[in-house]
């Protein structure tokens, strides 16, 4: 999960930097798309694994944060290039 947040962030940076020209950027947004979906499919995993009885219930507790913590940047990450989409879209 950690690894999709990484290059789901290296893939925003590279639609940000292409923000000005408004060029480009539909395999920025296709690729941050496949990420978040990817992500959310590991979050699932995760999840139920956790939940799965193999973790003493301290454990879940903490890492059951990090995980949604990961999954919200995931989410904000993609938020992030649906605003530019919309920007690209109104000035095309």
């Amino acid at each position: 999960q950690a690894d999709l947040v990484v290059q789901c962030a290296d893939e925003t940076q590279h639609l940000l930097a292409r923000l000005d020209s408004m060029r480009g950027v539909q395999p920025h947004l296709e690729a941050i798309d496949r990420l978040e979906s990817e992500g959310d499919a590991v979050h699932r995993r995760i999840l139920a694994r956790l939940f799965g009885g193999e973790f003493e219930a301290l454990e879940v507790l903490r890492w059951k944060d990090v995980i949604e913590s990961m999954e919200a940047a995931l989410n904000t990450l993609e938020d992030i290039s649906d605003v530019v989409e919309s920007i690209v879209l109104k000035h095309a």
